[in-house]
């Protein structure tokens, strides 16, 4: 479950909490405009939108839902 960080609660998170989206049509996109612009503007490079993605749930062939991937890891068993 993604949520949203704010200053009523972000002392309930660690820098390693925070994730990215990878695109999808079952992903939430972040509210912040600087990091939606980032984003879009990568999209556009690749020649797609955020348009390509809708409607897509629906046709499992070429579905895709998208993710999240953490922005930093912590490694552990090393």
């Amino acid at each position: 479950m993604v949520v949203e960080v704010t200053p009523e609660n972000i002392k309930e998170f660690q820098l390693s909490d925070i994730v990215m989206p990878m695109i999808g049509h079952d992903v939430r996109l972040p509210t912040n405009r600087d990091l939606q612009q980032i984003i879009v503007d990568i999209m556009e490079k690749d020649g797609i939108s955020l348009s390509n993605f809708q409607n897509q749930s629906n046709i499992a062939a070429t579905s895709a839902s998208g993710s999240y991937r953490r922005i930093v890891v912590t490694p552990s068993q090393v």
